[in-house]
This record gives C-alpha cells, structure tokens and sequence, in this order.
C-alpha cells in the first residue's frame, strides 16, 4: 500500500514567508488536492502528509499542541502501522485497522485527523478537534442526509465545546479541574492520547472517532484542517468558499481569507497580521487540506498514471 516513492515539498507562500507554505494542486487517484500551512508558534505544532497511490490515498494532521515530538513521531509511524496491517489482512481494509494503527501509538501523539479513501469508501479517524468537513454541490439523486451545497461534518470534536463530551465530563469527574484549560481566554478541554491528569485514560479509552462513508457522486470535496483553521472559520464559511473559487490553490486561499477574519475581528490589516512577531496572540499554528473528488455519475473516474508520491509539510524536513 502506498509505496514512498518521492517527496515533494511545498513551495515558500509569499514574500519569501518561510513560515507558510503550500501545496497548489496535485492529483490523486479520484481527483485533484491542495495543501498550505501557516506558522503561528515558535516551532510548528502541526505536522501534515499526503500520501498518493495510484488506487488509495491517505490524508493526515498531527497537531502537537505546544509540542513538536508527539506530532513528527505520528507523522514518521502510523502511515507505515497502517499499511502493515493491511497487508496482514490480505490488502483489505475496515475501521478496525485504522484503530489499531493509531492505537498502536497511543503513548505518542497527542490529536490526528485521518481520511483515508479506500477503492470506494471514505475511512475517517478523528481524535481531539482538528476535523473533516464534506462539501455537497450538487446531488442527482438527491442523498437522504444533505441538501446540495451544504457543509457536512463527518468527525466531531473531543472538547467541552461539544455539550455530550461536556455533560459526560462533569458527570465522570465533577472535583477534577485539571480537565479544563485555557486556550486564548476561555476553557477548553481536549480528548488526546497523552495524559493531561490522571483520570485521562479512562477519558481517551472511548475518545477515538472511527468512520467510515462509501463515495457517491454528488460529493465534490472535502476539507481537513487543524483546530487552528476551525476556530477562526465555520463548516460552511469554509465549504462555500471552496465552492467559489478555483482549485488551484485552493488551501491557500482558506488560509488567506482565515487570516483576513483574524484580521477584521482585531481591527488590524492582513499585513499587520502576517507581519506580527507575536501571531499566537491572534491565532494558533493553521494547516488546510482540501481534497477534490472527481466521481463518475454512473461509475468510479479512476485518474491513470497517477505517481506514487509522499508530500509532507516543511516541518517534517
């Protein structure tokens, strides 16, 4: 499964910014994709790889959180877990594998977001609140869960954002206030495997987020991006501006128009925000993937000639 065969790095994103880069468009097996990342900290939390296979294509974010080893050990180990135990299953693939292969790294990361596509099927891994988000265009037939040009999210966040992970941790835990931390003036808790007090392996034993969602015509995109994109933009601020724009470049013109919001909620310029020497004041590390999804009407569109690639974020160097 997905053989490394070359890397390919991500050009600088402008005025020679060495603290942003992306990815303008390339192809994989069922369509086109776009990557970028922007760096908000002194050392880059957020690891990210695209791996591309001439039938499968593998899509993820680490997210270290104030940490960079958690985040380059998941980005160097579970691609390769996965594709083990895959091959050990005679190259056939379900959820459970992808659980075992980022259980098998639980003492090291902290939160991943991964989208695998798989012959026809869309298989999802999800732990903290980096996400994936669906873009539905246009539906003929119409799908039973979405209206067309609607904004669907496919992973849910482990934070006390989310009023099911907030009742449940209050219920468990009611005297435990090490559960709750601040994140740039409010409280916010995250699901992740690292402990953060003593009663998180108990939390994080259930944490984990498997999905899966068989491709149909009518999906046109999907979008991953760390906590530090989705706390600046909505799923469907998001989903329209995909929607708007031309592909090429696409997740680089996401990071533009995040970091304009940024800009116009402080009262500040895009320069003056792209220029600051303390940008974790306004916003956290920010990486984007957004993969396009070529699906034929009647059958599967399979891109030829695809090459096997492996194209990782700057940080991973």
């Amino acid at each position: 499964m997905l053989p490394r065969i070359c890397m390919k790095k991500p050009h600088v994103l402008e005025n020679d910014d060495t603290t942003a880069w992306f990815t303008a468009l390339e192809r994989h097996h069922k369509g086109k994709f776009s990557m970028a990342a922007y760096q908000a900290n002194a050392v880059m939390d957020d690891y990210s790889q695209v791996e591309v296979d001439g039938n499968s294509l593998f899509v993820g974010i680490y997210d270290g959180h104030n940490g960079t080893n958690a985040a380059k050990f998941t980005s160097n180990y579970i691609f390769q877990e996965l594709s083990r135990l895959i091959g050990e299953n005679n190259n056939m693939m379900n959820g459970r594998l992808l659980r075992e292969a980022v259980a098998a790294t639980k003492e090291k990361f902290t939160h991943v977001v991964i989208a695998l596509i798989w012959k026809e099927t869309l298989y999802m891994a999800n732990l903290g609140d980096s996400r994936v988000v669906f873009g539905i265009i246009d539906v003929d037939p119409p799908l039973m869960h979405a209206l067309p040009g609607e904004a669907e999210r496919l992973t849910r966040d482990h934070d006390c954002e989310d009023s099911c992970n907030r009742v449940t941790l209050l219920q468990q835990f009611p005297y435990d206030h090490t559960l709750l931390c601040k994140v740039r003036g409010y409280s916010k808790f995250h699901r992740s495997i690292v402990p953060y007090s003593k009663f998180h392996r108990s939390i994080v034993s259930s944490g984990l987020n498997i999905g899966s969602r068989i491709l149909r015509y009518g999906y046109k995109f999907f979008i991953l991006a760390s906590h530090g994109f989705w706390e600046i933009m909505t799923n469907e601020e998001a989903v329209s501006i995909v929607a708007r724009h031309s592909r090429r470049g696409i997740a680089k013109t996401l990071l533009r128009k995040a970091l304009e919001k940024v800009a116009a909620k402080e009262k500040m310029s895009y320069k003056d925000i792209v220029l600051s020497l303390d940008r974790k004041k306004y916003h956290d590390d920010i990486t984007i993937i957004v993969v396009f999804l070529d699906l034929g009407k009647d059958k599967p569109l399979w891109k030829r000639n695809v090459p096997k690639l492996s194209y990782k974020s700057p940080s991973h160097a």
